[in-house]
């Protein structure tokens, strides 16, 4: 290629290049944690989560059922304030008498109650259960060990949540690393 048709910029690919930039307006983030005896919350993920939470609106997909899900939170330092501006997504029908069969379909209700569309929506799959969301969603982050599926359809894929990954991916979202 001549000089006279070179592009006159140059692209810089970094880490999170590849994750867009257009507003999110909702982020889903799944805090189960089987091995630890059930969903969790460090000091730091609760700090990150504090500073999302003031731009964007925050659901939690959980496997337990939502009271198992907010007791455990609770104990672990959330308030109720916290707790009651955050929407649930079951990803097990069957905890949830009366929702609907799919979790996709209670993302779709909780899209339409904060003006949000699947595409201004992210996701920061933590196991191979947030699968189904992750495949409707304009965003995904992933953490290592969320299953190939996520992995392979994430915009990046972050650390281990034992090692600081659900942080860094908050953080992402907020274009601060």
């Amino acid at each position: 290629m001549d000089d006279a048709r070179k592009p006159e910029f140059t692209l810089v690919h970094n880490a999170m290049s590849n994750i867009r930039r257009e507003p999110w307006h909702l982020v889903v983030i799944d805090l189960d944690d089987p091995a630890g005896g059930g969903p969790r919350i460090t000091d730091a993920e609760r700090k990150a989560l504090d500073v999302v939470a003031r731009r964007l609106d925050i659901a939690i997909a959980t496997s337990y059922e939502p009271d198992e899900l907010l007791r455990n939170l609770e104990r672990q330092g959330m308030t109720e304030a916290q707790l009651a501006d955050f929407d649930v997504i079951s990803l097990d029908a069957s905890a949830l008498p009366g929702a609907p069969a799919r979790p996709t379909d209670e993302l779709a209700r909780i899209c339409r109650k904060h003006g949000a569309t699947f595409r201004s929506t992210a996701v920061i799959a933590a196991c191979p259960n947030d699968t189904p969301l992750a495949l409707e969603v304009g965003t995904v982050l992933t953490l290592a060990g969320a299953g190939r599926a996520c992995e392979d359809i994430a915009a990046r894929v972050f650390p281990p949540r034992a090692a600081g990954g659900l942080t860094l991916a908050l953080f992402a979202l907020l274009g601060r690393e």
